[in-house]
């Protein structure tokens, strides 16, 4: 602002126009000008008056013009004053934004951790879920071996039912025939001697023993001989031992199909299990991406706010440096104010 100068009698008005036009009073303006609080015509006048006031020494200043003088002393010491008060806001809004920059950066390292344990978890669920298709892959194919063996084994007891079918039908169509061929009139021998021949040949007795067989057949049970009842008991023995050995065949063939029926019974409930398990690893795994979709997002927004207050409290770091440096400068002005009002600096001046 241009610095005027009232006129005043006597050479007074000249030598504070000199110096007003000299800039030495452009400190004193420049804390006037930061007193916002006062109109602009106010200070205005207070800029254009103050030279007029301190280019007069402090004993010669009449009432008025130390009133002034200690005007300009007091809006110094308010502007210094308000810098001071506005750094210590500022300095309290910096300690509150880097106390919430700390609590959001301990918020991040939190989030990052959820997240690296969600990651692992995820990864562990997923194992678990290949592990439990696996089993029931292995559950599946248990399952199809143990009905294989029972199948397979079904031919198996088939075959010794049907032996014990086909004894049985000798004895009956056969060899009952034989034993009874005795019965028939001796002049149908030829029938008789061909039920006998059959019976033998079907029950396959030892050639050392047919021809007695069949000399003993030929009889009466009352008129065979001891050797003839001996064969004729051989030959029903062996036809007993057959038969209990197909029947023992079979018994022990319906023990095993059993088994084989509870081998299949349980691959069916472990297939069952595996694949309960794996709906449940599958469930598991679902959850566990729900959770790191959480993790990513909370991530995100933890090192949104960080920025965010990373920006805030670099902003306001450099406003308190800026507010500071303005404070040293307003300090140096009050100082210079201070020694113009004193009348030092023209006492300096007039010495050299």
């Amino acid at each position: 602002m241009p610095k005027r100068v009232i006129a005043q009698d006597g050479a007074q008005p000249e030598k504070a126009a000199k110096i007003a036009n000299s800039g030495k009073f452009d400190p004193v303006c420049d804390l006037v000008n930061l007193s916002a609080h006062l109109p602009e015509s106010c200070r205005a006048m207070l800029s254009e008056m103050a030279p007029h006031c301190l280019s007069t020494a402090r004993n010669e200043r009449h009432r008025y013009q130390q009133a002034f003088a200690d005007v300009l002393l007091k809006l110094a010491s308010d502007v210094e004053a308000q810098q001071e008060k506005t750094i210590q806001a500022a300095e309290t809004k910096v300690a509150e934004v880097n106390a919430e920059k700390d609590s959001t950066n301990s918020a991040l390292a939190s989030a990052k951790s959820n997240l690296a344990a969600a990651c692992t978890q995820r990864d562990s669920k997923a194992s678990d879920l290949q592990k439990a298709e696996q089993g029931v892959v292995g559950a599946k194919e248990a399952l199809e071996s143990a009905k294989a063996a029972v199948a397979s084994f079904e031919l198996e007891r088939a075959a010794i039912i049907a032996k014990k079918e086909t004894i049985e039908e000798m004895v009956k169509g056969k060899w009952e025939p034989a034993m009874q061929a005795h019965e028939v009139p001796s002049y149908n021998w030829k029938k008789r001697n061909a039920l006998i021949d059959t019976g033998i040949q079907a029950l396959e007795v030892p050639e050392s023993l047919q021809a007695a067989l069949q000399a003993a057949l030929k009889k009466k049970p009352s008129n065979r001989t001891s050797f003839g009842e001996i064969s004729v008991d051989f030959a029903q023995n062996l036809i007993n031992k057959r038969i209990a050995a197909v029947n023992d065949e079979i018994e022990s063939a319906n023990v095993e199909a059993s088994r084989k029926a509870a081998a299949v019974a349980a691959a069916e409930q472990t297939l069952s299990d595996a694949e309960a398990s794996r709906e449940t690893a599958a469930s598991a795994l679902e959850t566990s991406c729900e959770n790191l979709k959480a993790a990513e997002d909370m991530q995100t927004d933890a090192t949104q706010v960080c920025e965010q207050k990373r920006v805030e409290a670099t902003k306001l770091l450099q406003g308190l440096e800026e507010q500071q440096s303005s404070l040293t400068a307003v300090k140096e002005k009050v100082r210079e104010l201070a020694v113009l009002e004193s009348g030092e600096q023209d006492a300096i001046t007039e010495k050299k």
